[in-house]
């Protein structure tokens, strides 16, 4: 892993932290949430800060809780911590977005917002693709082939019944093409969920359906 210029908590606190110590816990949060703090005022200063915080707070104490999957040998964990802050200050970031855009604009919604806005939502627009990416890269070793094909189909935005059979077609005999579609959107839809979960992400934050 990269250096990273948040001081980070311990190798000892971690392994803590990650088991469910509550002292661990407590030393972690006292080191990482005014650095966070720092990070996002410097970073949104257009989004209100109560807001953005309270964003924090919900993602810390998600990550605080047992079983998170959370691998510090994989990422720093202000790295881990940022990446799902970021996903989830998107959508602040439309609601903020559309009260200026309205307020800038009167009564056309459609005006042009400042540039730093803009900066700002082409910048969280980046990050959530990376994350995105890596979800759908980790996803994918629990797919099989044809689910692999399905999954590929659903981002797309494809609808069409027949398109799936098609697939289906090629993996295994069809007689209720309908209902074996639907079976396997349902099993790969539960397969997303639990890694997501798995990953302390919402599903929600990582579709565009």
């Amino acid at each position: 892993m990269s250096d990273s210029i948040f001081q980070q908590p311990s190798p000892q606190q971690l392994a803590a932290f990650i088991q469910g110590d509550p002292v661990a816990e407590d030393e972690v949060l006292r080191l990482v949430l005014p650095q966070l703090y720092r990070w996002s005022a410097q970073n949104y200063p257009n989004l209100p800060q109560s807001e953005v915080q309270s964003i924090i707070h919900q993602v810390v104490s998600e990550t605080c809780r047992p079983h998170v999957r959370y691998d510090p040998s994989k990422a720093k964990l202000t790295t881990y911590l940022i990446g799902l802050i970021k996903l989830r200050l998107n959508d602040l970031y439309q609601k903020e977005n559309k009260i200026i855009s309205f307020e800038e604009s009167g009564s056309n919604p459609h005006e042009k917002l400042p540039q730093v806005l803009y900066n700002q939502s082409e910048t969280i627009d980046k990050s959530t693709r990376i994350t995105r990416a890596m979800f759908f890269q980790e996803v994918e070793n629990s797919l099989n082939d044809l689910e692999k094909d399905f999954l590929k189909l659903m981002r797309q935005g494809e609808k069409r019944l027949y398109i799936f059979v098609e697939i289906l077609k090629q993996y295994c005999p069809v007689s209720d093409p309908e209902r074996e579609v639907k079976n396997t959107k349902e099993r790969l839809k539960r397969k997303l969920k639990a890694t997501a979960q798995d990953l302390n992400y919402r599903l929600e934050d990582l579709l565009d359906e």
